[in-house]
């Protein structure tokens, strides 16, 4: 679709020009530069009406009260919408976007917005935009690019005719859109239109057509990136800028001459959510044509998993972030035979088996309760990468088992919270790795164990760092599976050292003592601090922030972040770095074994 004119502007006080020709298009391209910054919000409007500022706009452009729309509404032949309305502020404006629908209109083909604005200088303007899509694409931030007609049509309302009104301006046929080209993670996407969750706007001009005006030859509008605009340029990598651009007559190769700019009616399209229904459908459509023959199978199969999977992605506008998370997830469903849990999965450290736990025992409703309060936790997500600077997402299943043992090499048998296995799985000729964690029964999830949310989420993560472990060690002088299950968490650790291996963060090898009390105990630290409240009750915590006295009658205050380090290191004391960290200094050994007590009286009840 052929755009008429793209020109920014990125300053009043300074223009450079920029002259580009190609064989495709000639446009004649002006940028000046501008130090304003430019913010965006979402106001729903029934809460956006309590606003005096609004309220007084509205009413001076109505002539109506703004508690009593209904009339200005009749006088135009449309309703504002009760959903959210985008209000854009700069130093010099604010810009009111709210989506209308006209009375008796069925045509679902286009959509219209009132934009109201008011300069500093007491300047109002106020439009009907209406924006006749061809295409509409789900972008980062929540948002959507353009391509189709747009048209700005005058208000029908009395006011701007009035002598009284001298302060209402009318413009010519274009408008200022706020854009953005970030992108999912933060760094530098496609260009599209502007939203809240923006971090880097700018403002690009489009000539549109005026007042019931035809296409002619070609539709006008196309907001959607372009490669000299914004996205890749200077105005899409100006954090704080405010690139205004300009436009000439299109028809004529000569550079369009400005003496001042003025900026032109602000805005950032609200679209009708009924829109996405046909681009979700058109995007479910080809997100199942892209699979390969064995993945649409996987799809037919797994139907519950998939439409979760496809809910994920409409909930997320398409990003390209979760069609990767998608894609990825079914890839790993293949290839290591296993029935992931798609929310565990996506609020996990690593594509989660849950298949085994069907919660109709007590113990296995305990454990899908304490998983689910750490599903609440970011940090918990992100477990491997803050603790190895890695996100690969390994693969889990969990399993609960009654009397659950270990043997240790030297024919020891221990009963363990929990273990980690290492299994794997030969699939189109290539051998995956996944592992098991069992949790016992009766020793960790049973209501006569007595252990607290606490004991049962920390048992959870160790056994996580273990299973990514058990994959790091398996690499590394090509260990054996059984050599590496005849290790429980701690011992595993040290052995990585015994055997001549190291564990590495952010690919910096990293001592025994390194690794567990500089990047492990601190991802714990951080999971707990975000769910404490959830994990014990309001009386578990008050009970607790008192004043403690030590060996030496010395007084001390709770403190939750020791808390939380200590009562994670529970499980490590068969590790070399414990020892001498914990066992060798009598005043940590005294804090270990008062924060462990304390943190298992805690909650013993997960709802």
């Amino acid at each position: 679709m052929k755009q008429l004119s793209k020109i920014l502007l990125y300053s009043l006080a300074l223009a450079i020009l920029f002259f580009a020709t190609s064989c495709e298009k000639d446009l004649n391209e002006d940028a000046i530069q501008s130090s304003k910054k430019t913010t965006i919000k979402e106001i729903n409007f029934n809460q956006l009406v309590k606003d005096t500022k609004f309220k007084n706009l509205l009413e001076k452009v109505s002539h109506s009260s703004a508690s009593a729309r209904t009339a200005f509404e009749n006088q135009n032949g449309f309703t504002i919408s009760d959903t959210n309305v985008k209000v854009i502020e700069s130093d010099s404006l604010t810009s009111y976007t709210m989506l209308i629908q006209r009375d008796n209109n069925t045509d679902n083909s286009y959509f219209e917005n009132l934009v109201i604005q008011e300069d500093i200088f007491n300047n109002q303007k106020a439009f009907i935009i209406k924006y006749t899509p061809s295409e509409i694409t789900p972008s980062a931030d929540n948002s959507f690019s353009f391509n189709g007609t747009i048209q700005k049509n005058k208000l029908a309302f009395t006011g701007f005719n009035k002598n009284s009104f001298q302060n209402t301006t009318q413009s010519g046929c274009y408008v200022d859109v706020l854009m953005c080209n970030n992108d999912n993670s933060g760094g530098i996407g496609e260009e599209h239109i502007a939203g809240p969750r923006c971090e880097r706007t700018y403002i690009v001009r489009f000539e549109v057509l005026c007042d019931n005006e035809t296409p002619g030859g070609g539709n006008v509008g196309d907001l959607n990136g372009d490669d000299n605009i914004g996205g890749n340029n200077s105005g899409g990598n100006n954090n704080t800028g405010n690139p205004y651009s300009g436009s000439g007559n299109p028809n004529e190769e000569t550079n369009p001459i400005y003496s001042e700019i003025e900026p032109e009616i602000v805005t950032s399209p609200v679209k009708k959510p009924s829109l996405d229904i046909n681009t979700n459908q058109l995007n479910t459509n080809t997100f199942f044509n892209n699979l390969s023959p064995a993945q649409q199978q996987w799809a037919i199969v797994n139907v519950d998993a998939y439409n979760e999977l496809i809910q994920h992605q409409i909930v997320n506008r398409w990003s390209n972030e979760s069609e990767q998370f998608a894609e990825k997830f079914i890839i790993s469903s293949i290839e290591n035979g296993l029935n992931f849990d798609f929310q565990k999965s996506l609020k996990s450290p690593a594509n989660i088996d849950f298949s085994e736990i069907d919660t109709t025992t007590p113990e296995e409703q305990k454990l899908d309760c304490v998983y689910k309060k750490l599903m609440q936790s970011t940090s918990f997500k992100n477990l491997v990468d803050n603790t190895f600077g890695i996100s690969n997402k390994i693969n889990l299943k969990f399993e609960i088992v009654q009397n659950l043992t270990h043997v240790q090499p030297n024919g020891t048998i221990t009963y363990p919270n929990g273990t980690s296995q290492l299994n794997t799985n030969l699939a189109f000729g290539t051998t995956y790795y996944n592992n098991t964690i069992q949790l016992s029964g009766n020793n960790l999830l049973s209501a006569g164990a007595n252990k607290s949310n606490f004991e049962i989420a920390k048992t959870i993560i160790h056994e996580i760092i273990h299973a990514y472990l058990n994959i790091k060690r398996k690499g590394c002088s090509a260990a054996s599976i059984p050599e590496i299950n005849s290790h429980l968490f701690p011992e595993l650790i040290s052995s990585f050292y015994t055997a001549g291996c190291s564990i590495d963060v952010n690919n910096t090898d990293q001592s025994e003592h390194a690794f567990m009390f500089d990047h492990m105990i601190p991802a714990f630290q951080m999971i707990f601090a975000e769910i404490r409240d959830i994990l014990a009750t309001p009386n578990n915590i008050s009970e607790a922030e008192g004043v403690y006295y030590d060996n030496n009658d010395q007084p001390y205050n709770w403190n939750w972040q020791d808390f939380y380090k200590y009562f994670s290191m529970n499980g490590l004391h068969n590790n070399n770095a414990f020892t001498t960290a914990i066992i060798s200094n009598p005043s940590n050994n005294f804090l270990y074994a008062f924060y462990v007590e304390k943190g298992q009286q805690f909650s013993k009840t997960c709802n």
